[in-house]
């Protein structure tokens, strides 16, 4: 889909110009779209060893993995929080599990629901747990979405999950700050030893 630019690349774009996006945060409809062509693309091309994704991007991976983990056996009668994952599920029904062996998110947004609420802004939403291992990488200077991250890594298992905040913002880490780029590959490359990848 067509959407405008976000907050935070002003320097590199102008108010007037138009970007990809997975889904239209405010629209379930569009979120489902976009669960379904993943669900597709992973049908027809994986399983995979691992799913990198950044920002809005985060949002619909782990979207897409708590469907996974309702798949086996979490947040099973959890009422509206089931209800919330059906038809997903449906989507991810006939895929193999586990779909991904890891998922490293960066800058990560926690999952949508409904009209552009977020998994933690619903408690039967919240209790449904990504159930793969998965690293989380973030700057302390995100002014776009400060809470985000650390709210995404609330929803994966502590027992395997890695997490690296680091002195930027919304960012990826790049070779304008080496320190920080080279302990993010230090943690993924932990986070994927583990997993034998």
């Amino acid at each position: 889909m067509i959407a405008f630019a976000f907050a935070g690349i002003e320097s590199i774009s102008s108010p007037q110009d138009k970007y990809f996006a997975y889904y239209d945060v405010g629209s379930e409809a569009s979120m489902q779209m976009a669960l379904k062509d993943l669900a597709s693309y992973v049908a027809a091309e994986g399983p995979f060893d691992g799913v990198l994704a950044f920002s809005q991007g985060s949002a619909l991976v782990a979207r897409f993995l708590q469907g996974q983990g309702q798949g086996q056996g979490q947040g099973q009668g959890q009422g509206q929080g089931s209800q919330f994952h059906a038809h997903q599920h449906q989507h991810q029904r006939a895929l193999p599990l586990p779909l991904f062996k890891c998922a490293i998110f960066l800058s990560g947004h926690p999952p949508h629901h409904n009209t552009g609420s977020t998994s933690t802004d619903n408690d039967s939403a919240s209790s449904i747990m990504i159930p793969i291992p998965t690293v989380h990488i973030w700057g302390t200077n995100d002014e776009l979405d400060p809470k985000h991250p650390e709210q995404l890594s609330s929803l994966c298992k502590s027992d395997c999950r890695s997490i690296f905040v680091h002195q930027g913002g919304h960012e990826v880490p790049n070779s304008r700050n080496a320190d920080a780029l080279t302990h993010t590959i230090h943690v993924i490359k932990r986070a994927l030893a583990a997993i034998s990848v």
